[in-house]
């Protein structure tokens, strides 16, 4: 079992077992340990923010810019994620259903005119 204590100097000590460990850092106010946690902070953010960048250039890859939509235009509607319930083999159903009417457009988003009787939400992503 480790421990960690602070003794009367000021030090910390730790044992594990029993077994006396030496001191692993001053627990003073000193423009030196102030200096080191600064230097260390520095290093994480740079790193996070290294990695944010190699994160985002990976994700952007194979992205695609989304196409440009105009209120009025006749659009089809791909049926890959959208369940019908009256359906029963997805094998046999319609890849596109269509043509629908945009009537709002948003930067990732367009709004569709769809008959009522459809359940599906008028707004689809585009992105």
């Amino acid at each position: 079992m480790a421990s960690l204590f602070v003794s009367l100097e000021g030090s910390l000590n730790a044992t594990l077992a029993g077994q006396y460990l030496p001191d692993i850092y001053v627990l003073q106010s000193s423009p030196i340990a102030a200096h080191d946690f600064t230097t260390i902070f520095n290093k994480v953010v740079e790193s996070s923010e290294k990695a944010r960048r190699n994160m985002k250039l990976q994700a952007d890859k194979h992205r695609n810019p989304a196409p440009d939509y105009v209120v009025g235009q006749q659009v089809w509607l791909s049926m890959d994620n959208l369940c019908m319930l009256n359906h029963t083999s997805k094998k046999l159903t319609e890849k596109w259903i269509g043509p629908y009417e945009v009537t709002h457009v948003t930067l990732n988003a367009v709004e569709l005119k769809i008959q009522k009787t459809l359940p599906i939400h008028p707004v689809v992503n585009v992105s």
